[in-house]
């Protein structure tokens, strides 16, 4: 078990990587209406590059800092990760946030640098770029309901 030191350490750490991982999805989901205003190809490229080094450094990153210090909190306190259904109940939540960024929101700002990169403001006419563009709003907006 932890002391009272070392728990508050610990839930220091867990809340600013909580709000650091917050504050990556907003800036994406911000980042995809930004978008709308792009004129050239080398805006849309460079507004889906942002989000693309957000989602990589930022989500993923700071997301598997939430998931160690969760554990450790799991681990080290009283809390456990079947003793109190809320417990029980963040873990599945966070299980079902990871499945959603790493089989949908990764693929989706992925394709999406991919595609403006090469056919530029063309991009916007495309119908699959289209697609992930929407899909990742709507991913990013139902994450930070579930946050």
């Amino acid at each position: 078990m932890l002391n009272v030191t070392g728990r508050r350490v610990l839930l220091s750490i867990h809340l600013t990587l909580n709000s650091i991982l917050i504050g990556g999805l907003v800036a994406i989901l911000v980042l995809n209406f930004a978008k709308q205003g792009a004129h050239n190809g080398d805006q849309l490229y460079t507004i889906n590059l942002a989000i693309f080094k957000i989602h990589d450094i930022v989500v993923m990153n700071v997301g598997m800092g939430v998931v160690v210090t969760g554990l450790l909190f799991s681990l080290f306190t009283k809390w456990g990760f079947f003793d109190f259904y809320w417990v029980t109940v963040k873990w599945l939540s966070l299980a079902i946030l990871f499945f959603v960024i790493i089989f949908y929101l990764t693929p989706a700002v992925n394709s999406m640098a991919a595609m403006s990169d090469v056919e530029r403001v063309q991009a916007l006419s495309n119908p699959d770029y289209l697609h992930y563009e929407k899909q990742s709003a709507i991913i990013v907006a139902l994450l930070l309901a579930l946050l």
